[in-house]
């Protein structure tokens, strides 16, 4: 109902927000949350200066709703961005990185 809230009951009572049907399976979810993750090739600089000059993509990345990891063309290396705007290396798991 204009995309506020839904219709519920035989005598179509408004009630905000998702119906709790919509997102459960009795007591199990129908699915794990998840987010989106983005994995981009370029230099960690130029994701930082793009990130700060837009807010759409702070309050994303900040927020964690959205997250980004960066493989750093020179290097081959992977890092992902954190909340604080701080990048951190992920490991392959080798010990070597």
């Amino acid at each position: 109902m204009g995309r506020i809230g839904i219709m519920s009951g035989p005598w179509s009572d408004l009630r905000l927000g998702l119906a709790w049907q919509t997102v459960m399976n009795g007591d199990v979810p129908f699915h794990e949350p998840m987010r989106l993750l983005t994995i981009v090739e370029a230099p960690r600089e130029r994701l930082e200066k793009l990130i700060a000059r837009h807010e759409v993509l702070q309050h994303f990345y900040h927020n964690e709703w959205v997250h980004l990891v960066a493989l750093e063309p020179e290097e081959g290396v992977l890092y992902r961005y954190r909340p604080t705007g701080e990048w951190v290396r992920i490991d392959n798991g080798t010990g070597s990185g």
